[in-house]
């Protein structure tokens, strides 16, 4: 991978110098962020508007889910791309041996005709793209799959 190194994971059992492991941000993403700060002086992140649990193949079978790969959207933040586009957050808890699941919300389970199985990999498609773009999704609701289109906006300063 080329790009900027944003850490680097040091020894820490008294050794000196790096042990091999180092984390970069990858140099499309530093192109975008670098000619976005140089045209506005700031730099505008896409956002989608929601929370998602990641569905493991245990909750899909516990739950009779219609898939065991995706991410059930627990929340749909209010006045986003998420929400005008109509995605639905879960409508209950279930709690099961002290662990509290949201249920009933849509599943998204691919983001741009790729496949979505972690919260991390929907980030990563969302950033890969800019305030005002359309991002494809596939989801489940009450079982049957579709696909929605939701217009992303800009990221909450807070969460940028």
């Amino acid at each position: 991978m080329i790009g900027v190194t944003s850490q680097i994971s040091t020894g820490t059992t008294g050794e000196q110098g790096n042990i091999g492991i180092g984390f970069a941000i990858p140099v499309n993403i530093v192109r975008n962020v670098a000619a976005q700060i140089i045209k506005n002086g700031k730099v505008a992140h896409a956002f989608l508007g929601v929370s998602t649990v990641s569905i493991t193949p245990q909750i899909a079978k516990l739950f009779n889910l219609p898939t065991s790969k995706g991410v059930i959207v627990d929340q749909v933040t209010k006045d986003s791309g998420a929400k005008h586009a109509g995605l639905k957050g879960h409508s209950t808890n279930v709690v099961v041996q002290g662990e509290t699941y949201p249920l009933g919300g849509d599943i998204i389970v691919s983001a741009d005709h790729q496949p979505v199985t972690t919260a991390e990999q929907l980030r990563e498609a969302v950033a890969r793209h800019k305030p005002g773009d359309k991002i494809s999704l596939g989801i489940y609701r009450d079982g049957k799959k579709k696909s929605v289109t939701v217009t992303l906006g800009n990221a909450p300063e807070a969460t940028q």
